[in-house]
């Protein structure tokens, strides 16, 4: 979970690792929240945010059919994204939960920079997404959305194609500074 008792969850571990390295001394150059994230909710309580969500955006759910181009009987019915199937099968609904889940992202993202910043001020501090997100976003990372937010910009690494054990076992000439 992002939001809720979730987010809450990971607020907290931030900020212990933070008030950890303050307290040991540890001179921390940068701070990652998460690396390479992505999320999908799915539980009851995720559902019930998202036809509240829903609400706001459309107003009502004749309003949220004429805009789907569905004859959805609730907001809990157009919420319901139990399954893979169920979120794929409409379309708007699709785009609409990518776009509610990737707000709460933004969110956890900027409420986690601020509790790295109590404890460690001036850290750079952000996440580091997976390549092709800025062209390709999925399951709620929206760089563009969370990005005003974070310190530090890391950059996708390509999945450590270059090191031992992948299918190099050496950096490319390209990626070595001269």
């Amino acid at each position: 979970r992002i939001s809720g008792a979730g987010g809450d969850a990971w607020l907290r571990m931030w900020r212990v690792y933070a008030e950890r390295y303050r307290d040991m001394g540890v001179p921390v150059i940068g701070f990652e929240l998460l690396n390479e994230p992505a999320y999908v909710g799915r539980s009851a309580d995720h559902m019930a945010e998202f036809a509240e969500w829903l609400e706001k955006r459309h107003g009502s759910v004749v309003a949220l059919n004429r805009a789907w181009g569905t004859a959805l009987a609730s907001w809990q019915a157009a919420a319901d994204v139990s399954g893979d199937e169920k979120v794929q099968q409409i379309t708007g609904r699709f785009f609409d939960y990518d776009d509610y889940l990737s707000e709460q992202f933004a969110e956890l993202v900027r409420d986690g920079v601020a509790e790295v910043q109590r404890a460690l001020p001036g850290v750079p501090t952000g996440v580091q997404t997976m390549g092709g997100y800025v062209v390709s976003p999925r399951e709620a990372i929206f760089k563009h959305r969370f990005v005003q937010h974070e310190t530090l910009i890391l950059t996708p690494t390509g999945g450590g194609r270059w090191t031992g054990g992948g299918t190099a076992s050496a950096p490319p000439a390209s990626r070595l500074a001269s």
